[in-house]
């Protein structure tokens, strides 16, 4: 853990608003739903896996990019390694780089996300059959899922906030 800081309070500044650029958005995954069941190809084995549908689908790609914990965009490793500039620089004190806290929670989302990605496909197919009591687990089950990722994204803001409040303790330092 370095006690010397090695950049400018403009360097710093420009950190803090780059860092504070970025939002965490709790779209509970919705990419994720079906809206249709196609069915199976033939030949294929007809079970939950090779089932073939189509999906509510992603978010504005331009809205993903600033979104911190969006399991299909680039803006997680991108935060990760700014992140990961400021610890270098000697701004930010942690155990461990910044990227690792944010890779770790981050494969979370993409559990989770395969996870609430197969329930959908079994709403759906309950829905199809009519099948009362799996309509009610399934939709039990995603609302687990749900409460899941957003306590998942509360962790990844406030590590967020944990990074800024740093640089603003640097900021009042220089």
């Amino acid at each position: 853990m370095s006690t010397t800081i090695n950049c400018t309070k403009e360097q710093l500044l420009q950190w803090r608003a780059e860092l504070s650029a970025y939002q965490v958005v709790s779209c509970a995954l919705m990419h994720e739903e079906v809206t249709e069941i196609i069915g199976h190809l033939e030949g294929e084995v007809e079970d939950l896996a090779s089932l073939h549908v189509k999906r509510k689908g992603f978010c504005n790609v331009n809205a993903r990019r600033k979104l911190l914990g969006c399991a299909h965009s680039k803006a997680n490793d991108a935060f990760g390694k700014l992140a990961n500039s400021v610890y270098d620089a000697g701004v930010i004190h942690m155990a461990d780089r910044p990227s690792q806290t944010v890779d770790d929670l981050v494969m979370k989302i993409y559990l989770l996300d395969h996870e609430k990605g197969r329930m959908e496909k079994c709403l759906a197919v309950a829905k199809e059959k009519k099948q009362a009591g799996e309509i009610e687990d399934a939709q039990l089950q995603l609302q687990r899922m749900i409460t899941r990722h957003r306590t998942i994204l509360k962790e990844l803001e406030q590590f967020q906030h944990a990074l800024i409040k740093q640089l603003d303790l640097a900021l009042e330092a220089v």
